[in-house]
This record gives structure tokens, sequence and C-alpha cells, in this order.
């Protein structure tokens, strides 16, 4: 599963951004890459970059902006789920429950999932797609 974040400098300029030794998330630019590239043209990167990215920006005193767009992997199991599954992993997960929308109505599965990755659950949910469910 890989959410991803759109991001960018707050001003011009540009800053490579190393990873560390042993690094084991993935990387945006590609598997073989030993860095990644931010400047004031919006990207996308996963929670981990996004870390590396703000700790690097900081100590060059720059300073990251997301624009709040998020990219959910076609293949996140939460996809598959339905509302009663989604509530045990937000249950498990000891978040707010997303079904209800302010209008009153039910949330849509997909907006519920982006919600549930937003708040930081990264669970992978094998353990909730048992038959009991």
């Amino acid at each position: 599963m890989t959410l991803k974040k759109e991001v960018r400098l707050r001003s011009s300029g540009h800053i490579f951004v190393p990873y560390p030794p042993g690094y084991k998330g993935d990387r945006t630019d590609g598997p073989q890459e030993d860095s990644f590239y931010i400047s004031d043209q919006s990207r996308y990167l996963n929670q981990k970059e996004i870390e590396l990215a703000q700790k690097a920006a900081k100590m060059q005193g720059h300073i990251l902006m997301f624009s709040g767009a998020v990219l959910i992997d076609e293949n996140d199991p939460l996809l598959q789920f339905n509302h009663n599954q989604l509530d045990t992993v937000e249950v498990e997960a000891e978040l707010p429950n997303t079904r209800k929308a302010l209008s009153g109505g039910t949330r849509s599965l997909y907006e519920r999932v982006l919600i549930i990755r937003e708040r930081g659950c990264e669970s992978n949910a094998a353990k909730f797609l048992s038959p009991a469910l």
C-alpha cells in the first residue's frame, strides 16, 4: 500500500534529499535511486520520503508546502472493504468513525479510505479480511 501526498517547496529553489543508509521504504523515483529532488514544483511523495524531505528542507532553510492532494495505490486492500469492515479498521486503529458525512449522509467507501490513510493508518488490513466480518 502506498499513500502519496503532493508537496513542494514554499519558495523558489530546490534541494536534493538523500535516502539514509539502509532505507527500506518505497522510493518514488525508482528502487535504485539514492536521493530525490524537491523544488517549487509539486510532486507526490510517500510518508517516509516526506519526513526525510522535511528534515532536509529545515536544515537548508526551506519550508515544505502540502496541496492537500493525496494518491492511494489502486491495490490498497482497504478499497476492497465494506462499511462494516472499515468501521472495524477505525476501531482497531483508534481513529474516529468516518461513516457519516457532515451533510448527514454516508460517505463513499473511497472517501473513507482516503480519510483513514490521511490520518496515518498504515495497516495492510490483512487481519480484517477474515470471513467473520
